[in-house]
Protein backbone atom coordinates (compact mmCIF):
# COMPACT_ATOMS: atom_id res chain seq x y z
CA UNK A 1 0.00 0.00 0.00
CA UNK A 2 1.28 3.45 -0.89
CA UNK A 3 1.09 5.64 2.22
CA UNK A 4 2.03 9.12 3.27
CA UNK A 5 2.89 10.05 6.84
CA UNK A 6 2.17 13.46 8.31
CA UNK A 7 1.48 15.32 11.52
CA UNK A 8 -2.04 14.76 12.75
CA UNK A 9 -4.55 17.60 12.73
CA UNK A 10 -7.74 18.15 14.72
CA UNK A 11 -9.86 16.80 11.86
CA UNK A 12 -8.11 13.41 12.16
CA UNK A 13 -9.68 12.71 15.54
CA UNK A 14 -12.50 10.43 14.35
CA UNK A 15 -10.14 8.25 12.30
CA UNK A 16 -7.58 8.04 15.11
CA UNK A 17 -10.36 7.24 17.58
CA UNK A 18 -11.41 4.27 15.44
CA UNK A 19 -7.85 2.92 15.57
CA UNK A 20 -7.51 3.57 19.30
CA UNK A 21 -10.75 1.61 19.82
CA UNK A 22 -9.19 -1.41 18.10
CA UNK A 23 -6.24 -1.35 20.48
CA UNK A 24 -8.40 -0.69 23.55
CA UNK A 25 -10.68 -3.60 22.64
CA UNK A 26 -7.70 -5.95 22.36
CA UNK A 27 -6.43 -4.81 25.78
CA UNK A 28 -9.87 -5.05 27.40
CA UNK A 29 -10.36 -8.57 26.05
CA UNK A 30 -6.94 -9.71 27.25
CA UNK A 31 -6.99 -8.00 30.66
CA UNK A 32 -10.56 -7.05 31.67
CA UNK A 33 -9.28 -6.68 35.24
CA UNK A 34 -7.31 -3.62 34.11
CA UNK A 35 -8.78 -2.26 30.87
CA UNK A 36 -12.37 -1.18 30.22
CA UNK A 37 -14.48 -1.73 27.14
CA UNK A 38 -15.30 1.80 26.02
CA UNK A 39 -16.32 3.74 22.95
CA UNK A 40 -14.16 6.70 23.97
CA UNK A 41 -10.68 5.45 24.89
CA UNK A 42 -9.39 8.90 23.98
CA UNK A 43 -11.30 12.12 24.52
CA UNK A 44 -11.32 14.83 21.89
CA UNK A 45 -10.10 17.35 24.47
CA UNK A 46 -7.05 15.19 25.27
CA UNK A 47 -6.34 14.77 21.55
CA UNK A 48 -6.61 18.53 21.02
CA UNK A 49 -4.30 19.23 23.98
CA UNK A 50 -1.67 16.80 22.65
CA UNK A 51 -1.84 18.48 19.23
CA UNK A 52 -1.12 21.85 20.87
CA UNK A 53 1.52 20.52 23.26
CA UNK A 54 5.19 21.09 22.53
CA UNK A 55 6.11 17.78 24.16
CA UNK A 56 3.71 15.56 22.19
CA UNK A 57 3.86 14.41 18.60
CA UNK A 58 1.00 12.69 16.76
CA UNK A 59 1.57 11.19 13.34
CA UNK A 60 -0.88 9.55 11.01
CA UNK A 61 -0.25 7.30 8.03
CA UNK A 62 -2.82 7.57 5.31
CA UNK A 63 -3.49 5.70 2.12
CA UNK A 64 -1.94 7.93 -0.54
CA UNK A 65 -4.76 7.16 -2.97
CA UNK A 66 -7.84 7.33 -0.75
CA UNK A 67 -6.65 9.57 2.08
CA UNK A 68 -7.98 7.06 4.64
CA UNK A 69 -5.94 7.01 7.84
CA UNK A 70 -4.63 3.50 8.41
CA UNK A 71 -2.17 4.01 11.28
CA UNK A 72 -1.17 6.49 13.95
CA UNK A 73 1.45 7.06 16.62
CA UNK A 74 1.38 9.27 19.70
CA UNK A 75 4.74 10.18 21.22
CA UNK A 76 5.89 12.26 24.13
CA UNK A 77 9.25 14.01 24.20
CA UNK A 78 10.89 13.31 27.56
CA UNK A 79 14.05 15.09 28.68
CA UNK A 80 15.91 13.98 31.77
CA UNK A 81 18.36 16.42 33.27
CA UNK A 82 19.64 17.36 36.72
CA UNK A 83 18.78 13.92 38.04
CA UNK A 84 20.90 12.60 40.90
CA UNK A 85 20.48 9.01 39.66
CA UNK A 86 19.94 9.16 35.89
CA UNK A 87 22.13 10.27 33.03
CA UNK A 88 20.95 13.28 31.07
CA UNK A 89 19.08 12.09 28.02
CA UNK A 90 16.28 12.86 25.65
CA UNK A 91 13.86 10.18 24.54
CA UNK A 92 10.76 9.83 22.47
CA UNK A 93 8.30 7.79 24.50
CA UNK A 94 5.82 6.11 22.20
CA UNK A 95 2.55 6.19 24.12
CA UNK A 96 0.68 4.47 21.31
CA UNK A 97 1.22 3.11 17.84
CA UNK A 98 -1.32 1.12 15.86
CA UNK A 99 -2.10 -0.03 12.36
CA UNK A 100 -5.67 -0.73 11.30
CA UNK A 101 -6.20 -4.48 11.63
CA UNK A 102 -7.61 -4.58 8.09
CA UNK A 103 -4.24 -3.54 6.60
CA UNK A 104 -1.67 -5.05 8.95
CA UNK A 105 1.36 -6.95 7.65
CA UNK A 106 1.77 -4.63 4.68
CA UNK A 107 4.78 -2.72 6.00
CA UNK A 108 2.79 0.28 7.25
CA UNK A 109 3.89 -0.05 10.87
CA UNK A 110 7.49 -0.51 9.82
CA UNK A 111 7.38 2.63 7.67
CA UNK A 112 5.71 4.62 10.46
CA UNK A 113 8.36 3.43 12.91
CA UNK A 114 11.15 4.40 10.50
CA UNK A 115 9.54 7.84 10.21
CA UNK A 116 9.62 8.10 14.01
CA UNK A 117 13.30 7.09 14.03
CA UNK A 118 14.02 9.86 11.52
CA UNK A 119 12.15 12.38 13.71
CA UNK A 120 14.11 11.13 16.71
CA UNK A 121 17.36 11.80 14.87
CA UNK A 122 16.18 15.30 13.90
CA UNK A 123 15.31 16.02 17.54
CA UNK A 124 18.65 14.55 18.69
CA UNK A 125 16.88 12.00 20.87
CA UNK A 126 18.95 9.30 22.52
CA UNK A 127 16.27 6.63 22.22
CA UNK A 128 12.73 5.69 21.38
CA UNK A 129 11.07 3.93 24.29
CA UNK A 130 7.70 2.26 24.76
CA UNK A 131 5.82 -0.10 27.02
CA UNK A 132 4.12 -3.18 25.65
CA UNK A 133 1.73 -5.51 27.43
CA UNK A 134 3.15 -8.98 27.99
CA UNK A 135 0.08 -10.59 26.40
CA UNK A 136 0.67 -8.64 23.17
CA UNK A 137 3.04 -11.13 21.56
CA UNK A 138 2.35 -9.75 18.07
CA UNK A 139 3.52 -6.27 19.10
CA UNK A 140 6.53 -7.58 21.03
CA UNK A 141 7.62 -9.60 18.00
CA UNK A 142 7.13 -6.58 15.74
CA UNK A 143 9.21 -4.30 17.97
CA UNK A 144 11.97 -6.87 18.27
CA UNK A 145 12.08 -7.26 14.49
CA UNK A 146 12.49 -3.49 14.24
CA UNK A 147 15.60 -3.71 16.41
CA UNK A 148 14.16 -2.70 19.78
CA UNK A 149 15.54 -4.37 22.89
CA UNK A 150 13.86 -5.25 26.16
CA UNK A 151 15.21 -2.87 28.78
CA UNK A 152 13.02 -3.72 31.76
CA UNK A 153 10.06 -5.83 32.75
CA UNK A 154 7.12 -4.67 34.83
CA UNK A 155 5.66 -7.35 37.08
CA UNK A 156 2.56 -7.66 39.23
CA UNK A 157 1.23 -9.75 42.05
CA UNK A 158 -2.55 -9.58 42.24
CA UNK A 159 -3.71 -9.42 45.84
CA UNK A 160 -7.38 -8.57 45.50
CA UNK A 161 -9.99 -11.21 46.18
CA UNK A 162 -11.73 -12.49 43.02
CA UNK A 163 -14.98 -13.04 44.94
CA UNK A 164 -17.04 -9.91 45.27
Amino acid sequence: MDISIRNAVYEDFAAVLDLVKQIQEMHANARPDIYKHTDTPIEITAFKEMLKSEDHLIFVAENAHTGKICAYAILRIVSIFNSPILQERKMLFMNEIAVDKAVRRQGIGKRLFQYIIDIGKELKADSIDLSVANFNIEATTFYTQLGMNIRSTRMEYIVRDDEK
